[in-house]
């Protein structure tokens, strides 16, 4: 697991107090939340679609991937920008 600034960001204040442990716990049980989280909302979907936009590499190991959803009736809503990582996880 990677601990990122995003961690940092979601805890604010309290995250320079806690212990690594806490750091590497929290940081686990937030990405599996995030996960979930998308993925009920992808499951929900009614016929909208995913188009990739454009994509840039920000590093070695880290490319941003620009996306739009885009509803059945040809309506957008603003792009969603991805961070895909390579990592020794996969």
């Amino acid at each position: 697991m990677r601990i990122s600034t995003s961690d940092d960001f979601v805890l604010g204040r309290y995250w320079r107090g806690s212990s690594d442990a806490f750091r590497l716990e929290f940081a686990d049980v937030f990405e599996t939340y995030v996960i979930q989280s998308l993925s009920a909302r992808f499951a929900d979907s009614r016929g909208e679609s995913v188009k990739v936009m454009g994509t840039h590499s920000e590093s070695e190991h880290s490319t941003v991937v620009s996306t739009m959803i885009v509803h059945p009736d040809g309506t957008s809503q603003p792009n969603v920008d991805w961070r895909v990582e390579d990592t020794p996880a996969g």
